[in-house]
């Protein structure tokens, strides 16, 4: 079966047989791959895609085979993946990814999850941990907190924020901002609106440099924090539970032979990949199948695929 593969000519389906795990990795069978705009600018050959990688970084899967000193309660349980390495090699990037029906990896960056785990929720994992990542940066409940950026990954920050017992402020509030979530792909936000010494809270990964004033940010005393991930295993929990609200973030699921349709969708929810099947998927986004719980979409009322 085909993998989306970042051909120097651009993203193509490829056959490509799956690579079997060597020490210390594991092998995952892919059941839904998430689409974001990282992925986008990879396979648009940004961000330093390697020639020849599978793409994609978001998945939910289940582990089909070990290499020699891999964890053997691993086998057979459902999980997700970090996407970064313990050697910094990013999943889709730097190394095969999700797009393709197998995934081989380091054990290290595999993360179980409940056996009954909606498969869209797991898949939806890598996301939702940079989201809550801004649990690390040093944030108060009672803070006055600003959001920037607008769209699905504003408003997963938003509840992230919320999560955390943190309410953000909305836009427009008056009165100067303690603290600024920064999710937009461009530069940095207005400074301007920070009190002294506030702080500046940067979640997003532009593709390319971008400009700071380091002047306003010196003379103001600003602090610029950088947050990544949060634990997956909290993450996991959060999402399994309903914690985390996040089910009407997500949309339907394409067969992997729609890879350009869903990269050309707008950001209003997460579209998922089926790299199992080329043919298999909604058959337009907005189908849903509510008799599958691992695949479930918003409208129960429409038709979907079903678990073969």
């Amino acid at each position: 079966m085909p993998s989306l593969i970042r051909q120097p000519s651009g993203p193509a389906l490829v056959d490509r047989p799956p690579r079997p795990p060597g020490p210390g990795e594991v092998q995952l069978r892919v059941r839904l791959a998430g689409v974001c705009r990282t992925d986008v600018a990879a396979a648009a050959g940004g961000l330093g895609v390697r020639p020849g990688v599978v793409l994609g970084h978001e998945l939910a899967g289940e582990v089909v085979a070990l290499g020699p000193g891999s964890p053997a309660a691993l086998l057979g349980q459902r999980a997700t993946a970090h996407p970064r390495g313990q050697d910094g090699l990013f999943l889709g990037l730097h190394r095969d990814g999700a797009y393709g029906p197998y995934l081989t990896l380091p054990a290290a960056q595999v993360w179980p999850a409940p056996p009954d785990m909606d498969l869209r929720r797991l898949a939806f994992v890598e996301p939702a941990a940079a989201a809550l990542a801004v649990g690390r940066a040093p944030l108060r409940p009672g803070d006055r907190v600003g959001l920037t950026g607008s769209g699905r990954i504003a408003e997963l920050t938003r509840r992230a924020l919320l999560h955390l017992g943190i309410i953000p402020l909305p836009a427009g509030a008056d009165g100067p901002l303690d603290a600024l979530v920064h999710t937009a792909a461009g530069g940095l936000p207005d400074l301007s609106r920070l009190r002294r010494g506030g702080l500046v809270v940067l979640k997003s990964r532009p593709a390319a440099p971008v400009p700071v004033d380091l002047r306003a940010v010196v003379e103001r005393e600003l602090r610029l924090v950088g947050v990544e991930y949060a634990p997956f295993a909290e993450v996991i929990g959060a999402l399994h539970t309903g914690d985390l609200p996040v089910d009407d973030l997500l949309g339907p699921t394409l067969p992997l032979a729609r890879w350009a349709r869903a990269f050309a969708a707008d950001e209003g929810q997460k579209l998922f990949l089926d790299p199992g099947d080329p043919d298999r998927g909604d058959p337009d986004p907005g189908d849903a199948d509510p008799g599958d719980p691992d695949r479930g979409d918003p409208d129960p009322g429409d038709p979907g695929p079903r678990e073969r």
